[in-house]
């Protein structure tokens, strides 16, 4: 019998993951479907539910699960933890381009997940489960995951097509931008636009160099440590 397995006295980790994704979810969308109706009267306050609280409380709620069996499946946490970790790169290239204020939700999710990998690599009973590539490069995976958080907080930047912005670009323009720059910012002049926006293309490249390299650097290791010693 492996440390994966379940007894009656046991649940299955796969069935706890699962359970623990989709209460915490499902309280996250409540709060943020019912919430907005009982104290705002915009007919826009549910989709607070829908987009943010629902979403959000999905991956927080995946994190939760994965830490809750990791003692007895640190294998199934680690894969749980990285399919979360992909969802969450998702979820902030369709949102941060178009509401850069998401960045005040996401930030937290990001770092649960690298302090979850942390957990997992630094815990001697979970990091003893681990395959001996995972222990190896953990250190690895941890820095492509605090860069890419790094890359979240200064994007790069482009000036808005379609039209002409409402006040006028930076001289000279820049090539990124604090997240929380004002220049995200809609203008108050007409027509309504800001100084810039998120570049998308540049943003998903600078995500695939690092995981790229991080991927080299953890076969690299992995083909060193191979190596008979001379």
């Amino acid at each position: 019998m492996t440390m994966e397995s379940s007894t009656p006295l046991t649940p299955d980790p796969v069935a706890q993951v699962v359970r623990w994704t989709l209460v915490i979810s499902a309280v996250s969308f409540v709060v943020g479907f019912v919430g907005p109706l009982i104290l705002s009267n915009s007919n826009l306050g549910p989709l607070l539910g829908i987009f943010v609280t629902g979403p959000l409380g999905f991956l927080v709620g995946g994190l939760v699960g994965a830490l809750r069996v990791s003692n007895r499946s640190a294998r199934l946490s680690s894969k749980v933890i990285a399919v979360v970790w992909a969802l969450a790169l998702a979820y902030t290239y369709l949102t941060v381009p178009l509401v850069v204020s998401m960045v005040y939700f996401l930030v937290p999710l990001h770092a649960l997940i690298i302090v979850s990998t942390i957990y997992l690599l630094a815990n001697p009973t979970t990091r003893a489960q681990l395959p001996d590539n995972l222990r190896h490069s953990g250190l690895v995976a941890i820095a492509a995951q605090v860069i890419i958080l790094a890359m979240t907080l200064y994007l790069p930047v482009i000036k808005p097509s379609g039209a002409a912005p409402g006040d006028p670009p930076p001289d000279p323009f820049p090539s990124f931008a604090f997240v929380l720059d004002h220049g995200f910012e809609l203008s108050k002049r007409i027509p309504t636009f800001p100084q810039f926006v998120v570049n998308r293309p540049q943003l998903v490249l600078e995500w695939l160099i690092v995981i790229a390299v991080a991927f080299v650097l953890s076969l690299l290791i992995r083909v060193l440590r191979g190596r008979p010693a001379a």
